[in-house]
């Protein structure tokens, strides 16, 4: 048992949850190095913590609780005013301006994307979600990966970034809208190509 000082069973906590913590650290930080060094200072916090841990809370909240606390609290870490606008997922210059015949109608339609029964990304499709999920506002990119890549419910986001449901819902479909504009501008490049 943790509770209990096993050390085993900590490094077997940080063998399960290390490369989740670490993945979520360098997306906010886009840092390599210094992600891995506020991860080792949340994992130093997790250990002298543990006693105060709530077992109603699932554990990989906490954690994630934990780390995001240490990233928010760098100085360079806090995201400048503005940083969370939503940019438009799909550029205004694809429709029709007010005026032109058949104003607000795609001026140049969205390119097919290949059909997928089960979606394997390609080397390639995952090079550019990794650049769009980069790219992101901090908290669009926390938000996308807590939620999309981790797993984790509204309700555990809410706790961990002290956010309504209706601005998680806000910043992820914000965040997935980039992304998509991302792989359309991908295969619209693409099928150009040929």
């Amino acid at each position: 048992m943790i509770a209990g000082g096993s050390e085993a069973a900590f490094l077997a906590l940080v063998d399960r949850h290390q490369t989740a913590l670490l993945r979520m650290a360098e997306y906010w930080l886009e840092d390599e190095a210094t992600a891995e060094v506020v991860v080792e200072q949340t994992w130093l916090a997790v250990l002298g913590q543990l006693e105060r841990f709530d077992a109603r809370t699932p554990l990989r909240v906490w954690l994630f609780g934990m780390l995001l606390r240490h990233l928010r609290s760098l100085a360079f870490a806090v995201e400048p005013p503005g940083m969370c606008e939503v940019r438009a997922a799909i550029d205004p210059e694809r429709f029709a301006a007010p005026g032109e015949r058949w104003a607000g109608h795609w001026k140049r339609p969205p390119v097919a994307w290949p059909g997928r029964v089960r979606p394997e990304l390609s080397v390639a499709e995952r090079g550019v979600l990794d650049k769009a999920i980069r790219a992101l506002p901090r908290m669009q990119r926390a938000v996308l990966v807590l939620r999309d890549m981790e797993g984790l419910t509204s309700e555990h986001l809410g706790e961990i970034l002290d956010q309504s449901e209706a601005e998680l819902s806000a910043l992820l479909h914000a965040a997935r809208s980039q992304l998509r504009a991302a792989l359309d501008q991908y295969y619209e490049r693409r099928s150009g190509a040929r």
